[in-house]
């Protein structure tokens, strides 16, 4: 126990809105994303966000559910599913989840000033079959052949986007001292926070 309170007592977890993050501008060398994209309605506002936080060359990886996916396309054409996988269009799961088509995500990185440096098409081995019948190593195996087919083409049901900030910028990011000193009041925007009430509550010195 003493040995994992070493290795988290520098950790911080903070609880926000994924549209409307609470930290100043250029705060973070890197941000991952894994598993949230298709839970979000603005997806575009999320990415703006996190570009927004990142230092100049910062790295974002980014995960999404991809609704133009080989198993989709295949339904498509055999009349099983009634949306076209092709279409720009979110592909709704149940009211709350959505897929995502990657050309729309991918543009939305090049509006962001997010250069793209590779993309990955993951779990392209999604059937439950080919669990039953093969080994994990051959399963394995089956995967890093089809991600280099697949990528190209980003024919997954899961893409994975690899991305650095590119904004040209002479401004040298000084290192904050202490992790209050990233904090933004996501209502206001004002760059001053203070402690109140305890060291884990922060309050907004202009809106409260």
């Amino acid at each position: 126990m003493k040995q994992d309170k070493v290795q988290f007592d520098k950790v911080h977890f903070v609880a926000a809105d994924a549209s409307n993050l609470p930290f100043k501008n250029a705060s973070f060398n890197a941000a991952v994303s894994v598993r949230i994209v298709h839970h979000l309605n603005n997806p575009e506002k999320f990415i703006s966000e996190t570009g927004r936080i990142l230092k100049n060359k910062g790295l974002f990886i980014l995960e999404f559910a991809n609704k133009r996916n080989l198993k989709n396309i295949f339904k498509f054409i055999s009349g099983k599913l009634r949306q076209s996988p092709f279409n720009p269009e979110p592909y709704m799961i149940g009211e709350n989840i959505q897929d995502n088509h990657p050309a729309v995500i991918i543009g939305y990185f090049k509006k962001k000033d997010l250069k793209i440096n590779k993309i990955i098409s993951v779990s392209n081995l999604r059937a439950g079959f080919l669990k039953r019948k093969l080994s994990l190593r051959n399963l394995l195996r089956l995967e890093n052949i089809s991600q280099s087919l697949f990528s190209f083409c980003k024919l997954g049901p899961s893409i994975f986007v690899k991305a650095f900030k590119n904004k040209n910028t002479d401004i040298i990011e000084k290192a904050p001292e202490k992790f209050t000193d990233i904090l933004l009041c996501p209502e206001c925007k004002n760059f001053e926070i203070k402690l109140k009430i305890s060291e884990n509550f922060q309050v907004c010195n202009f809106c409260g």
